[in-house]
């Protein structure tokens, strides 16, 4: 929906409205005037669901999943995408079709870039409700209160305690990791998608026969972080369904 008023309210589509309504109230130009209006919801409907069509980030389609600094992140990920798709549709006709696959490939970037910023928000959540120092603290006191046990049973119950918060610890600790890994790979994410909106700019004025290596090592770059973003969320995937059990 937010595309939609995105896109409805784009000076060119918003004076195309108006002035087709002011005309379809005159009866002299009516058919001209709804003319102008089917023209306009045409526009509209393209600009969000044709091929470069204003889309809503992960975070805007689903807040709950995605949350602060992610969705942040997120949001300047996906103007970096627009502004790339804007850059390749502008360019001419020979040199808007070698830059074309860049777009492709920068949507797949963002999308990966939305299911691992959904991984750390949920990572982010379990953490925010464990406290490792009281972890640690609970441990210790496990171990003091097993070791100052005369009774078997009493003692048995306290060493299995511990080993479920040794348990607890670990998964802290490994998730923590994670959460730093995928932290790192969202700030590379987002420099990179920098890095190709300048380069992708710049082939704007450049020579359509060096524009060719241009867009050939963007997009392998783009690539092989979408490949690489891919391999950090099955790994992610891995740790938070072996630490579920």
């Amino acid at each position: 929906m937010s595309g939609v008023v995105r896109s409805a309210f784009r000076p060119l589509h918003a004076g195309l409205f108006l002035l087709s309504l002011l005309m379809a109230l005159d009866p002299l130009v009516r058919a001209v005037g709804l003319f102008g209006l089917v023209v306009y919801v045409i526009l509209v409907c393209y600009d969000v669901w044709g091929p470069d069509g204003v889309r809503a980030t992960p975070a805007e389609m689903e807040p709950e999943r995605i949350a602060e600094p992610y969705a942040g992140q997120l949001r300047e990920a996906e103007a970096a995408r627009r502004r790339i798709h804007e850059a390749a549709t502008g360019a001419g006709h020979p040199l808007g079709r070698v830059m074309a696959p860049l777009k492709a490939d920068a949507d797949q970037v963002v999308a990966r870039l939305g299911a691992l910023a959904e991984r750390a928000t949920q990572i982010d959540r379990f953490l925010k409700r464990e406290n490792r120092e009281q972890l640690e603290k609970s441990l210790a006191t496990l171990e003091e209160q097993a070791s100052a046990s005369d009774d078997e049973f009493a003692r048995d119950q306290y060493l299995q305690a511990r080993q479920a918060r040794e348990e607890q610890l670990r998964d802290y600790e490994e998730l923590s990791l994670c959460l730093a890994r995928v932290q790192a790979q969202i700030a590379n994410v987002l420099s990179s998608l920098e890095a190709a909106e300048v380069k992708v700019i710049k082939l704007q004025a450049a020579d359509l026969r060096h524009a060719g290596d241009v867009t050939d090592a963007v997009t392998r770059s783009l690539q092989e972080l979408s490949l690489e973003m891919t391999g950090l969320q099955e790994s992610v995937d891995a740790t938070i369904a072996i630490r579920a059990h």
